[in-house]
């Protein structure tokens, strides 16, 4: 049991560097995690990483995590609340995530 049982966390710039390794964190304390980031799939921008190799990473980790769209807003404190709710609202209606 991790201290972050039962809570949503919703992770920015995941795909790479310090998002990546906070949203890898707060899945090994037992968040489930939505990660969100320009980098969809691998080969989608110039560097290394993506969101779907981060959530493979966390999965095979034993944790949850969900890329949620490029295209959510987050750059603007409306846009971050959206995203969050668009996050809570998967993992309540999703038993696997």
């Amino acid at each position: 049991m991790g201290s972050l049982d039962g809570k949503v966390a919703v992770v920015t710039g995941a795909s790479r560097g310090i998002g990546r390794g906070i949203a890898q964190r707060l899945a090994a304390e037992g968040a489930r995690v939505a990660v969100t980031a320009r980098t969809l799939r691998p080969g989608d921008g110039e560097y290394a990483g993506s969101l779907e190799q981060t959530v493979d990473d966390i999965e095979s980790a034993g944790g949850r995590a969900l890329a949620s769209s490029p295209t959510w807003p987050t750059s603007t404190p409306t846009g971050a609340r959206s995203c969050s709710r668009r996050a809570t609202s998967s993992a309540r209606q999703s038993r696997s995530w």
